[in-house]
């Protein structure tokens, strides 16, 4: 289809994000593919972001509205965009040139033009105003240039591994489907994605890196870090009642992938209401202090270490070996290391020993398959005993 070229429209909601407008809305004005607009909402900041976003006059679509948080200037946006594809950009990330051109050429070449794409992007981590470090995405083993499966795009999300400004978005799924949750702060896209898949849209992975996202320590995220535990929570369980068919169909990886994501918020969720305490934000790196409250903290990770269950131990073991706790506070950060290797020793038997039950499960399916009823009995007994254990723990 050489004349595909769709109106694209690239919406930029802000809050107070003065430091990093400028550096959006260019991204979004130097864009390769010309047939674009660009609209901005500003969600009642309270900085010169309106001033920023006039200065632009005419080169862009302007809206302002009462505070109200990014689903509502999101839906606000879509519902005034006259693209046929939607691309979200963050007011404090940016697009490379070739986003829009790049992904339009992609769509051009598949024949469902309503497939959503999202691609790869760059982590800028900043702090005080330095950038730290940067690394592309971890996608993991997506298979690329191809419509995914439902099953395939469920993974992709439960991972948490989709940049929802990496994508390009068919007008008609916000049609099909409705807009975002305006009563969500942190989760309201990944809420949508899953909509969308609920409502037959399927995912499409192009592998180029294509946003410069910024993690920095004013992110709204990160503010709301309290809230954005509880959302993560009610994020998974109302994912896997909505796929429960899906998921219990599918292979022993997704289900074990859905158990450990709904643990590992579980856990983050009644920490945080026993502690209170800012430094279990699910993403908050290195930008909290420690509070005073560090020894009923000590107490209760201490306990965890004792827990036999495998989930729970797993999902401690990954809370602090992905440095989600990495405030150098000399004395207690030593002890939260010795606690990081204890659970690592723990944590590494469990997994062999995971691997091991796993292993014996398909030899045992396979033996199963291929003896008769009356040699296998026992050895079904035996698959059935060994679920019971690991669903115990």
């Amino acid at each position: 289809m050489t004349d595909f070229n769709p109106l694209v429209s690239i919406i930029i909601p802000v809050y107070n994000g003065a430091d990093y407008l400028q550096c959006a809305i260019d991204s979004a004005l130097e864009q390769d593919y010309g047939n674009i607009e660009v609209i901005v909402v500003d969600d009642g900041s309270k900085d010169n972001s309106g001033e920023i976003a006039h200065s632009y006059g005419n080169k862009i679509r302007y809206f302002l509205k009462e505070n109200g948080g990014v689903a509502a200037a999101l839906n606000l946006a879509v519902q005034n965009a006259k693209g046929e594809y939607i691309s979200w950009l963050s007011h404090d990330d940016y697009y490379l040139p070739n986003k829009i051109s790049r992904q339009i050429k992609e769509l051009k070449k598949i024949n469902n033009k309503n497939n959503i794409l999202f691609s790869n992007a760059n982590v800028r981590r900043i702090h005080n105003n330095q950038e730290i470090g940067n690394e592309d995405l971890n996608i993991g083993n997506i298979s690329p240039y191809q419509q995914l499966t439902k099953i395939e795009s469920l993974k992709v999300l439960f991972n948490s591994v989709l940049h929802g400004c990496t994508l390009l978005i068919p007008k008609t799924a916000f049609e099909t489907t409705g807009y975002f949750d305006v009563t969500l702060f942190t989760t309201q896209d990944y809420t949508l994605w899953f909509k969308f898949i609920n409502a037959g849209y399927h995912f499409y992975y192009l592998p180029d890196v294509l946003i410069v996202t910024r993690h920095h320590d004013r992110q709204g995220t990160l503010q709301k870090w309290n809230i954005a535990i509880y959302e993560q929570y009610q994020l998974w369980e109302f994912a896997n009642k909505l796929f429960q068919s899906d998921i219990e169909s599918s292979d022993k990886e997704m289900q074990l992938l859905v158990r450990k994501k709904i643990a590992n918020s579980q856990f983050l969720n009644s920490l945080y209401n026993i502690t209170e305490a800012d430094l279990l934000h699910y993403h908050c790196k290195e930008f909290y202090p420690i509070q005073d409250n560090t020894e009923e903290i000590m107490v209760i990770l201490q306990k965890k270490i004792n827990w036999n269950k495998y989930d729970e131990l797993e999902n401690l073991r990954n809370f602090l070996l992905r440095g989600s706790i990495s405030y150098y506070n000399s004395q207690f950060y030593q002890q939260l290391l010795e606690i990081k290797n204890q659970l690592y020793e723990k944590s590494v038997e469990l997994d062999n020993a995971n691997n091991n039950i796993l292993n014996l499960e398909n030899s045992i399916r396979a033996f199963e398959q291929s003896t008769s009823w009356r040699i296998t009995k026992p050895l079904r007994f035996l698959s059935k005993t060994i679920k019971n254990l690991i669903n115990k723990g």
